[in-house]
């Protein structure tokens, strides 16, 4: 990850992500049956240079999607590339950087960066704080259904 990075990449690393991203919690049961939240923030795009541009700056993984198929015209999409974050320090340094510049997903961003602060100060992950984990969960998906089109 470059650790020299302008206002100008940050602002557009930020348009990705208002654009492109999702920024979620992810939620699972380990194998002992205890609930496990992950945070996350994927960028799903086509567009190779773009791709390169993120991982340049700010690292992170990429995997294929899978083939999309067109509802009314049956036709299938090319498999978007997507870039993935989820380790805390890296999220907590991207999102950091690129928050003053979000408009459309600010919010989202505010929530994972309080999540990921109070994740580090109770690293404990037991049931009890689970509850609380939860919360985060859904204030995050309240978020995201916001812009889904009805």
């Amino acid at each position: 990850m470059n650790k020299n990075i302008t206002p100008v990449e940050c602002s557009y690393f930020a348009a990705l992500v208002d654009g492109e991203g999702s920024i979620t919690i992810s939620k699972s049961r380990s194998k002992t049956g205890r609930l496990q939240y992950s945070p996350r923030l994927t960028i799903a795009i086509n567009d190779i240079q773009a791709i390169k541009f993120m991982q340049q700056f700010f690292g992170g993984k990429i995997r294929i999607g899978k083939k999309k198929i067109h509802l009314e015209t049956g036709e299938e999409y090319a498999p978007a590339r997507i870039i993935e974050y989820g380790a805390a320090e890296d999220l907590r340094y991207i999102l950091s950087n690129i928050r003053p510049y979000s408009r459309v997903k600010s919010k989202q961003i505010d929530v994972l960066l309080e999540f990921l602060d109070f994740k580090e100060k109770n690293h404990d992950s037991t049931f009890r704080r689970n509850g609380i984990y939860n919360n985060y969960y859904t204030k995050l998906k309240a978020l995201k259904h916001r812009f889904w089109v009805k």
